[in-house]
């Protein structure tokens, strides 16, 4: 079998690929760390074992690169960009969530003068802002506001208390007049 090797590598090169073989991602450090041990004439089972690769993956990094014109080659080095997962819930929801938490739990039926993530998670399925939702979704929303559940609840507090302070403040005003 053809022993499968880096095609040639110039100064310019070899000092590019040994910058990216300290870059912060382990992969790009890897496909580097391959490049120059395949410049260095080790085979591809003995690369692999270095970098903790299967010898296909050597080989097939190596077959790339050589494959690849001149500046589409470190183009590769650029890891594949993963989406993950799509969120199960959009702005609409979390800022209608955020809607109903500064409104009275009162207004909802809700006997208590205090939100809970229950509650919340509740109130959102009777509204129709989502089909279901659990207590840990309202609270990760919450979060994702740049809030966070206690936070929000003291805020509550806080503008409830002077909301009253200035219903006092007006009464009394009301009968001294």
């Amino acid at each position: 079998m053809k022993k499968i090797q880096v095609g040639h590598l110039n100064r310019k090169h070899l000092k590019k690929l040994r910058r990216l073989q300290r870059h912060r991602l382990t992969i790009v450090s890897r496909r580097a760390t391959i490049l120059l041990c395949s410049h260095e004439g080790l085979s591809c089972s003995q690369i692999a074992d270095i970098v903790g690769q299967h010898v296909q993956t050597v080989r097939d990094w190596i077959k790339a690169f050589n494959h690849a014109d001149r500046k589409e080659r470190w183009d590769l080095f650029k890891p594949k960009p993963r989406p993950g997962r799509k969120p199960a819930f959009d702005g609409k929801v979390q800022q209608g969530l955020l809607d109903i938490f500064k409104e009275s739990p009162h207004k909802y039926g809700f006997s208590d003068s205090e939100w809970t993530l229950h509650r919340l998670a509740e109130v959102v399925m009777r509204t129709g802002l989502a089909f279901s939702i659990s207590h840990e979704s309202v609270r990760r929303l919450i979060n994702k506001s740049k809030h966070s559940y206690g936070r929000l609840k003291r805020w509550l507090r806080a503008s409830l208390k002077s909301c009253h302070a200035a219903v006092a403040t007006n009464r009394s005003l009301r009968y001294t007049s």
